[in-house]
């Protein structure tokens, strides 16, 4: 660096305006302009001047915590009336579920209500003397078959319903609820009760159906000599006679075309779609009979078996067989349970009762059906015991009905296997 020479008396003139005077700075600092010069004293006022600014960001975080401290104020405050908002919302919501579930529960009740309607007033008419008089009619017949087979709901559908709303109220009923929006909650409960209404509409409605058919056939005093149950299994047949008269007509049309069109042209091929047509109609044919056979079988099988349970229900029926229908701590085989328990058909089988009719009456009547030795069932009912041939001849039809309906009481739990 170049060092400045300075006049003898530059000590004693006066700075010009813009320099800083040498008196203020100090002998050093004199020295030291001397020294370095006049760019260099730019350079070092720029440096007091950035130093001077650091200070500045210190000011503006205290500021901007001071007014932080007034923030957190308020929003501590907020979040208070919040919470207070959020608290009554989620009160009404809880009102709200609860009574959700509360009108599916009573919707479910009614549907329970319905059901065991419908099974005392329209099932009850497929022997009923009442049901006699829809017989009467064929088209109150194929309808009231038509409303008879529809699928609706059932006790498994119940169950499941009420399931279904239990566990969905849970959580509301047994524990603080969540102040937490639940739109699946309330669109399933919802979803539920609108199944429950819709299995209860089609009751209501068949049901409401079936008794325009009865009061329409009592106003036109309509009354058939066989039951209803039996008018629906003829009237099935005889469509089933039908279907089979129309494909018999269609078989032979068949066979007529053949012949036509053998009878009316030459040619081979000709020949050869005729029978191709032939052979896919009589395909047909057959196919439609398999179909209406097996549907034939399908109504005969429903109707034997609805015969079945009916007898098996029969409070009649029940009593001829309550030696074995009864429920008690005496078992069939003369042990004991701890409790009232159906008899074992398995148990009735060892006694043997399977066997012939003179077996089962002595089995009916606390005796050993296979040794013929008597003990005493104390509890259970016992039918006479047969002194004479013609006594047991008595119950030789009650042998064959009884293990008829083995099977329906299994079913129906009166019977264990």
């Amino acid at each position: 660096m170049t060092e400045t020479n300075l006049p003898p008396d530059a000590e004693r003139q006066s700075p010009p305006p813009g320099e800083i005077s040498e008196s203020a700075l100090g002998e050093q600092n004199r020295a030291l302009l001397l020294k370095i010069g006049l760019p260099a004293l730019a350079v070092f006022v720029i440096a007091i001047w950035a130093v001077s600014q650091l200070s500045s960001p210190v000011d503006d975080t205290s500021s901007r915590q001071a007014s932080g401290s007034t923030g957190s104020t308020a929003v501590h405050a907020n979040d208070e009336t919040e919470g207070q908002e959020l608290d009554a919302l989620g009160d009404i919501r809880r009102r709200r579920v609860l009574r959700l579930a509360d009108d599916a529960r009573e919707k479910l009740a009614e549907l329970q209500a319905e059901m065991t309607h419908w099974n005392t007033s329209v099932v009850t008419l497929l022997q009923s003397e009442p049901g006699r008089r829809i017989a009467a009619d064929e088209s109150f017949v194929v309808a009231f078959s038509a409303i008879l087979n529809k699928e609706r709901a059932n006790a498994k559908h119940v169950k499941r319903y009420r399931e279904d709303i239990e566990q969905l109220i849970a959580p509301v009923e047994t524990s603080d609820f969540d102040r937490k929006p639940h739109p699946k909650l309330l669109g399933e409960l919802t979803a539920v009760q609108d199944a429950i209404e819709g299995d209860l509409s089609k009751y209501v409605a068949d049901r409401e159906s079936v008794e325009a058919m009865l009061a329409a056939a009592e106003a036109a005093g309509l009354q058939a000599e066989t039951s209803l149950e039996d008018a629906i299994a003829q009237k099935e047949r005889k469509t089933a006679r039908k279907h089979a008269e129309k494909i018999r007509r269609e078989t032979e049309a068949a066979r007529d075309y053949e012949g036509q069109v053998e009878a009316e042209t030459q040619a081979e091929q000709i020949r050869r779609r005729a029978d191709s047509r032939a052979e896919q109609m009589r395909k047909r044919a057959a196919l439609e009979e398999q179909a209406i056979a097996e549907q034939t079988r399908r109504a005969e099988e429903e109707a034997n078996r609805n015969t079945l349970m009916s007898r098996a229900n029969d409070p009649a029926v029940r009593a001829k067989y309550a030696p074995f229908l009864t429920r008690s701590r005496t078992r069939v085989d003369f042990f004991k349970n701890e409790t009232p328990q159906p008899v074992s058909v398995h148990r009735i089988e060892n006694l043997g009762a399977h066997i012939d009719y003179k077996a089962f009456a002595r089995v009916g009547a606390g005796h050993n059906g296979k040794t013929g030795s008597r003990r005493g069932r104390h509890g259970r009912p016992t039918w006479p015991y047969p002194q004479t041939e013609q006594e047991f001849e008595k119950y030789k039809p009650m042998f064959d009905e009884f293990w008829e309906l083995v099977p329906i009481w299994v079913q129906s739990g009166d019977l264990l296997p």
